[in-house]
């Protein structure tokens, strides 16, 4: 088995609110490249609301929770699906009271192990900026942010966005569009977010790609599977494509960046 320790590159997803189609983008990102011969890795970190597993039509038998509790040992969380491997934080909203600090040590944990043998590790974060939000953006090697076209959207991952750069000023974060109705509106949307960050963060959001709005995207969903399983040729396959195609060249900015600085 190849060990990816020093190639392998975390992912993080983020979004300001929920239903703003954050899950949808993880976890067909994941299957794109999975699909190109990857090997890929998702942490749903979405503490009792986690859908990853709900996505794919798949049971969260063994969670981080029940490995921390001694109900399973760590590689039991490690759940082998169709599409790439799973790994499920909780499934039981009654387990966000735990301690977080306890929890995220064992989180890192089970990113050390997923590093030995997947090249992507792509982390599902909650909405919003709760603690989980925060390791997720420590543990990632950059965060695509997605944006939707609504103000409460926009706001909410604006002051997160803000936050985050108050303490690290030259975090990487990129944007995603997602539901845009036609592209001049997804650029509008993005160069309408990024006017705010320039302006009041004095950053500026690379744009990543975006995703079109479409009934065949509700009915992936609904048939709990990878979009590309609907064996559609069409804007939003092609739209995963591209942004499976843009993530993976960041990834290896990434690592011929470490490459220099090793030599």
């Amino acid at each position: 088995m190849k060990d990816f320790q020093h190639s392998s590159r975390i992912i993080n997803i983020i979004s300001g609110k929920g239903g703003v189609g954050k899950s949808f983008i993880t976890v067909n990102l994941a299957a794109e490249l999975s699909k190109q011969g990857k090997k890929v890795a998702i942490i749903d970190v979405d503490m009792g609301l986690s859908n990853v597993a709900t996505m794919i039509n798949e049971g969260a038998a063994n969670t981080v929770i029940d490995w921390m509790k001694n109900r399973a040992d760590l590689l039991d969380t490690l759940q082998k699906t169709p599409f790439f491997t799973l790994v499920t934080a909780s499934n039981n909203f009654q387990h966000k009271n735990i301690d977080h600090h306890l929890l995220m040590d064992a989180l890192d944990q089970v990113v050390q192990e997923l590093k030995l043998s997947h090249e992507y590790i792509f982390i599902d974060s909650p909405a919003g900026a709760g603690s989980m939000v925060f390791w997720a953006l420590d543990a990632a090697d950059f965060t695509n942010v997605v944006l939707i076209d609504e103000p409460t959207a926009i706001s909410d991952i604006y002051k997160l966005c803000k936050y985050v750069l108050q303490v690290s000023p030259n975090y990487p974060f990129y944007a995603i569009v997602n539901m845009y109705d036609h592209i001049d509106k997804a650029r509008s949307t993005y160069d309408g977010f990024n006017e705010i960050m320039e302006t009041f963060q004095q950053y500026s959001i690379p744009f990543l790609g975006g995703i079109p709005r479409d009934q065949k995207v509700i009915e992936a969903i609904q048939q709990q599977i990878p979009y590309y399983q609907l064996k559609q040729t069409d804007q939003v396959q092609d739209a995963l494509i591209n942004l499976a195609f843009e993530t993976a060249k960041i990834i290896t900015s990434i690592q011929s960046n470490v490459n220099k600085n090793i030599v």
